[in-house]
């Protein structure tokens, strides 16, 4: 029996989590705010930010298009 379902999941869960957080320090959102967005962005469904993002928020956007991606990967 492999582990690598259940390592992935934890992955992608630690992933939100950090995009939750990040969001939540860069931008002041509220929490589901934040979950939204990470949502959004992970999924690449696009719906537009639910604030404006600043310079950093939009770096961190990029880092954490890349970082999913390659996870999924």
């Amino acid at each position: 029996m492999t582990r690598r379902p259940a390592v992935l999941l934890a992955l992608i869960a630690g992933l939100v989590v950090s995009g939750m957080v990040g969001y939540r320090l860069l931008e002041g959102w509220s929490w589901l705010d934040c979950l939204f967005m990470t949502a959004m962005t992970l999924t690449t469904v696009g719906y537009g930010a639910p604030g404006e993002l600043h310079t950093d928020g939009k770096v961190f956007s990029v880092v954490l298009m890349l970082v999913g991606i390659g996870l999924m990967l």
